[in-house]
């Protein structure tokens, strides 16, 4: 039982947190407003700026976790891997890692790296939803982290939707007012907001281009799937039903983005099941100015519905919801 001695270190570091707590000590007072922004592209390449999506942090967003603690170098934490590790083929800095983790050394230096990391001088945030205040503060270097989630209705778990970080120095006399603080929204569309514009080949002609855009007016369910996807198939039913139910209005449309590799066989399918909206072909490889990418579909089925002022209804519908949702929006 090597590790003995290294879980008692543990043990007591967990009793230090616990009978530690924050700092209240008299010092300065660190304060800010927040503001919701989103990275774009800048002119040149690589060149990132942001730009605001919301005066204020939404409601909706919930803080997850957020520190405000003493700083640490990153270099004091660092793994001592030897001088020549990048030398070292696959298989040497496996055998290295592997004799590493048995040793004492290893032991040393993670008690060493918990010790560090729970002796940080740590306070307590107050937050509002467009601003926070830490009281107190003795002069030195701190890290503020934020980190936000959100629930959005029908997901099976919360999504990680924003976050900031940043380096403060506390020093001199007086409180320290940091001004606007951004919090970066993650490239994650959410319900509520605008859905992304997107121009694609169709799938039946190739020399015809399909954009969201011209859909502006009408609500749109957009069904990203493929044929090698079992639940993709499983829901063409259901999107049959909307589109046979809410067709014939002019009110509503379908667009469906295959990401089968062979158009072959995108087409095939959407023959066999008699699938007359419109379908595009997105190909198996991911390219710039793809969909899937502004919608963030890492997995499919991903299906959304978007209203005709271009902002996202709902998404992640499937089975029986997918009609009862268009029926609540298109049906009216």
């Amino acid at each position: 039982m090597k590790r003995s001695s290294f879980g008692l270190a543990i043990l007591g570091l967990l009793v230090m947190m616990f009978a530690g707590g924050e700092v209240q000590a008299e010092g300065q007072d660190v304060k800010g407003k927040l503001r919701v922004v989103r990275e774009v592209e800048g002119e040149k390449e690589g060149e990132k700026n942001v730009e605001e999506v919301w005066g204020q942090v939404p409601k909706k967003w919930d803080v997850s976790r957020y520190t405000f603690r003493e700083y640490i170098d990153p270099d004091t934490l660092k793994c001592p891997y030897p001088e020549n590790w990048e030398a070292m083929d696959a298989v040497a800095k496996r055998r290295w890692w592997v004799d590493f983790n048995m040793s004492k050394a290893f032991d040393e230096w993670q008690e060493a790296t918990l010790m560090a990391q729970i002796a940080r001088k740590r306070y307590v945030v107050d937050f509002q939803r467009d601003s926070f205040e830490v009281k107190s503060v003795e002069p030195g270097r701190y890290e503020f982290v934020v980190s936000y989630l959100m629930f959005e209705e029908g997901a099976s778990s919360s999504t990680w939707v924003g976050d900031l970080k940043m380096t403060i120095d506390v020093e001199g006399e007086g409180d320290v007012d940091l001004g606007v603080v951004d919090v970066v929204k993650k490239p994650y569309v959410l319900v509520g907001e605008e859905a992304p514009d997107f121009e694609v080949e169709d799938l039946l002609d190739e020399t015809k281009v399909v954009k969201l855009s011209d859909y502006r007016g009408k609500y749109v369910l957009l069904d990203f799937w493929a044929t090698w996807c079992g639940p993709c198939l499983a829901q063409t039913p259901h999107v049959k039903k909307a589109w046979e139910a809410f067709k014939g209005g002019g009110k509503f449309a379908v667009i469906a983005l295959s990401g089968d590799r062979e158009r072959e066989k995108a087409l095939e399918y959407v023959k066999k099941e008699g699938l007359d909206f419109t379908q595009v072909f997105l190909g198996g490889k991911r390219e710039k100015g793809d969909p899937r990418n502004a919608y963030q579909v890492n997995t499919i089925p991903s299906i959304w519905l978007i209203g005709p002022d271009g902002k996202v209804l709902a998404k992640q519908l499937y089975g029986e919801r997918i009609y009862k949702v268009v029926k609540e929006y298109v049906g009216k």
